[in-house]
């Protein structure tokens, strides 16, 4: 492999072959010069200034990283938190609504049953009973229409507690 060597190219000399080549001295040196256009490096150590400030900025690229990484670790914790309070109060809504179910529904039962045992609901009670024996023993439209009309009375006053007229207090 050839090198290149600073030469001076007023020194040329004739070869066997007719050929013009460049004659070196014995003190030259044998490391090649490199051409007028590469720059050499001046320093191999970098100015203290520049070494500062690329740690700072790389510390606060750091910095802004780890804030942004804290952001979205604390976010998806909140959100967490929401989800898991949000099924608790489900839980506890279905919990209570099922109580307050409960307790109507008892409530109701305990209506009915007072307005059945109450002096109208006797009453009525008897006069459905009256019209339905009727209609079993004789099955007649006129049987027929008094029993519904009776027995629906009846039914009305224990769900919702209003007598008919005329019907005793």
């Amino acid at each position: 492999m050839y090198t290149f060597r600073s030469v001076d190219l007023g020194e040329l000399q004739m070869n066997p072959n007719n050929r013009r080549e460049p004659v070196f001295k014995d003190g030259e040196s044998e490391s090649p010069a490199p051409p007028p256009w590469v720059q050499q490096e001046k320093s191999s150590q970098t100015d203290p200034f520049v070494k500062i400030a690329m740690i700072a900025l790389t510390a606060l690229a750091l910095v802004l990283i780890g804030d942004k990484l804290l952001d979205r670790y604390n976010e998806h914790r909140a959100a967490q938190q929401l989800l898991e309070s949000i099924e608790n109060f489900q839980a506890d809504m279905k919990s209570t609504m099922q109580s307050i179910n409960e307790q109507s529904a008892e409530r109701t039962r305990a209506q009915r049953q007072q307005r059945a045992n109450s002096t109208t609901g006797k009453w009525l009670a008897k006069n459905c009973a009256d019209w339905r024996r009727s209609y079993e023993t004789r099955a007649t439209d006129t049987a027929q229409r008094e029993m519904q009309t009776h027995c629906r009375l009846y039914q009305n006053y224990l769900s919702n507690g209003i007598a008919p007229p005329g019907a005793p207090r």
